[in-house]
């Protein structure tokens, strides 16, 4: 095990001890050696039989260099990312540039926009309407260039203090946000970017639009965990099974031919050998890893699929990753998809006519 969660050699009360430690830190398994120095890790449920097992463990504390080890029941939930308290507000810019910009303007135009996101900011700050959420700005997207129709994204968060209570945030925040659209949006348009290209300067083309999401996803309110999660504590969201956590990314669906039996988990778990989920994702346990019928055989590689048996081959297993040749002098006559020995037959008996 690869963590060491503390010593408790001289305490009467080393396991219960170190299964609080193990509890804490969100960890399933834990060994005790030594006499009390407490082992685990986030793989250790996986890795604890590694090197076998002894009879060299004394009072159900372990020995020198080895372990008594023990699983939690009923163990905690365990929380992947914060609980999301926030909406999210594209704010887009649109000019009619003809030819479009260069790569080297859009670069400079980008620099201004944060320029001015800074501007904004100081303004925000005195609307009352917002006391209680911060705002953020992340990264600014563009149209390509060469593109006449310009854009530019701002992407804002607007997100609720953690003193905010949670019946309070969804309605603060929208608050908030529609104080900044009345208030402040005339003087944002006004003041955008002017972009200046071939001794003609633009400005942008019509009023700028907001479009407001949760940062869960969609419509739905925070405080909030997104698709693939719930909360687990006031506080964090972890993945339901079926998924895996990538951070930055929330919960992602397990890819095909894998599946997650667990919660919160940071990987999916892979079919076993000649089986797989034949495309379908988010699977939630083994069962969903399937075979071939007979007369098939799996496919190798992601998204696994069923090819029938080639001429001359059978296969009269389920879940196989390769047919089986007919005997020797044997054949199936371009029959495929051949499930049973039975098929192959001896050119003798196919008979001749004139």
């Amino acid at each position: 095990m690869s963590e060491k969660l503390g010593n408790w050699r001289f305490d009467s009360n080393a396991i219960q001890t170190c299964a609080q430690a193990t509890k804490g830190a969100g960890y399933l398994v834990f060994g005790v050696q030594d006499g009390g120095e407490c082992w685990s890790g986030p793989l250790a449920h996986v890795t604890y039989k590694k090197y076998g097992t002894t009879t060299r463990c004394v009072n159900g504390t372990g020995g020198a260099w080895v372990q008594d080890v023990y699983r939690i029941v009923n163990p905690p939930l365990i929380g992947n990312y914060d609980v999301k308290r926030c909406f999210e507000v594209d704010a887009i810019f649109h000019y009619q540039i003809p030819g479009g910009l260069t790569t080297n303007t859009i670069r400079n135009i980008t620099v201004e926009f944060y320029s001015s996101f800074l501007i904004f900011y100081n303004l925000y700050l005195n609307l009352q309407q917002c006391n209680g959420v911060n705002v953020t700005i992340g990264n600014i997207t563009s149209s390509p260039p060469g593109v006449s129709h310009v854009y530019f994204r701002v992407p804002v968060t607007y997100t609720a203090s953690n003193h905010m209570a949670d019946d309070q945030v969804a309605s603060n925040v929208t608050t908030c946000i529609n104080a900044v659209n009345f208030t402040l949006k005339g003087y944002i348009d006004q003041n955008a970017p002017k972009i200046v290209q071939n001794n003609a300067t633009y400005q942008i083309n019509q009023p700028s639009s907001m479009e407001k999401r949760s940062c869960c996803g969609g419509d739905i309110p925070p405080p909030c965990c997104a698709v693939g999660s719930n909360r687990v504590s006031s506080t964090k969201c972890g993945c339901l099974p079926g998924f895996h956590f990538v951070a930055g990314r929330s919960c992602l669906p397990c890819p095909a031919d894998t599946y997650q039996d667990e919660q919160g988990r940071t990987s999916c778990k892979t079919c076993p050998v000649n089986t797989g989920t034949f495309g379908k994702t988010g699977m939630t346990n083994q069962g969903n890893c399937t075979g071939c019928a007979p007369g098939f055989r799996v496919a190798p590689g992601f998204n696994s699929s069923c090819l029938r048996c080639p001429s001359d081959t059978y296969q009269d297993e389920k879940g196989q990753g390769e047919c089986k040749k007919c005997p020797e002098e044997k054949r199936t006559f371009n029959k495929t998809g051949v499930s049973s020995e039975s098929h192959c037959l001896e050119a003798s008996l196919i008979g001749n006519y004139e």
